[in-house]
């Protein structure tokens, strides 16, 4: 499943509630491409992403 947020102005908080959603999900494709997730925002959804694996 592929979930796409592309250009939706999500930033370093959006990333953080996003990252907690995702953890019960089955998304396997997630684009994030435009948006302003910053350094903190990229942490979260990359704590995620390691917790996943």
């Amino acid at each position: 499943m592929t979930l796409d947020l592309r250009s939706n102005q999500i930033g370093e908080n959006g990333a953080q509630h996003l990252a907690r959603g995702l953890d019960q999900s089955t998304i396997n494709t997630l684009l994030l491409g435009r948006n302003r997730l910053g350094d903190k925002g990229l942490k979260h959804l990359a704590g995620f992403l390691v917790s996943s694996i």
